[in-house]
């Protein structure tokens, strides 16, 4: 999905633009990155799933960083997520709750940020809750069925959200198998239950146990996706990858949330937005998003989101 403004789209949109002539003219204007629309594509997930799929040492690309990024960034199409809700400033360390924020229950201060494994909870078919030591074994025998999410920490005053997720049963675009891998991912690197586990393993350092994903990391294997999606230089999304940053995601997810015919509050709800952020993201998107990944919004979109766990 391409998410542009239409004073932007004047500037983009011609191919014969390369992305440093649009960055110098970006600077004559006083406008910082901050000011640019982000920009995503449903393509590059799938690409990014097809190579993650045909990775030749599975077991070893499943701990790194592109699966790591894969995982969260096709969850995050369903979630909205935002970086600091699973990613980190630093690889080697990660963000608490300040005592200063008062939106917080006290007993939470202190606590890490970003998400944690108990942030996670799975559920069969009978909404029966699956303990995260038979997610490998439930999963595999296609037994988990529904994801409930805790969202730790919201820039407003709703902290600690529940949100439920259906089973899509497809490949990629599926919120519980890619919070289970993510799940998997964590207990095979050993990380602590009270640290975050938007985790990845450098295979290149013998001495690394696990580090947490950044930002950096993000836009790296999406720009990355990007180029292998769209092979020829001159295509849009080539021309304007530099602009693929972690909050390209949540755009999309507001994009897929408009496509299933949800309106701005109803997105704003969803995605923990404020209400006047919406329309500002999605004025002149282009809308397409694919056919498989319409049709797996469109499950989800059946799914009444409860603020309590399933009963």
């Amino acid at each position: 999905t391409v998410c542009l403004r239409q004073d932007d789209d004047i500037i983009t949109s011609n191919s014969t633009i390369g992305s440093s002539i649009t960055e110098t003219w970006y600077a004559k204007m006083g406008l910082t990155e901050h000011h640019l629309r982000t920009l995503n594509d449903a393509q590059c997930i799938l690409m990014l799933g097809s190579y993650a799929r045909e990775a030749s040492d599975s077991s070893r690309s499943f701990l790194g960083k592109v699966h790591c990024v894969y995982g969260w960034t096709r969850l995050g199409v369903f979630t909205g997520f935002r970086i600091g809700e699973y990613g980190q400033n630093r690889p080697h360390s990660f963000s608490c709750i300040p005592h200063d924020f008062l939106n917080v229950p006290v007993e939470f201060h202190g606590m890490p940020l970003a998400m944690m494994e108990c942030d996670f909870q799975f559920f069969d078919n009978n909404f029966v809750l699956i303990p995260h030591a038979d997610l490998e074994s439930r999963h595999r025998q296609g037994e988990v069925l529904w994801l409930e999410i805790r969202w730790r920490y919201d820039k407003s005053s709703s902290n600690f959200v529940l949100k439920k997720f259906q089973w899509t049963g497809h490949p990629i675009f599926c919120p519980v198998d890619a919070a289970v891998s993510i799940i998997i991912r964590k207990t095979l690197l050993g990380v602590p239950y009270d640290h975050p586990i938007g985790v990845w393993h450098d295979t290149t350092q013998s001495d690394s146990n696990y580090q947490f994903v950044i930002g950096n990391d993000v836009s790296t294997v999406m720009r990355n996706a990007c180029d292998l999606a769209y092979p020829d230089p001159n295509h849009y999304m080539r021309i304007n990858r530099k602009r693929i940053v972690p909050h390209s995601n949540r755009v999309t997810a507001a994009v897929c949330l408009q496509k299933g015919g949800a309106e701005n509050d109803k997105i704003a709800f969803k995605l923990r937005w404020h209400p006047t952020s919406v329309p500002t993201y999605l004025r002149e998107c282009f809308q397409s998003i694919g056919a498989t990944l319409e049709k797996a919004i469109a499950g989800v979109m059946k799914v009444t989101f409860a603020s309590s766990p399933p009963t």
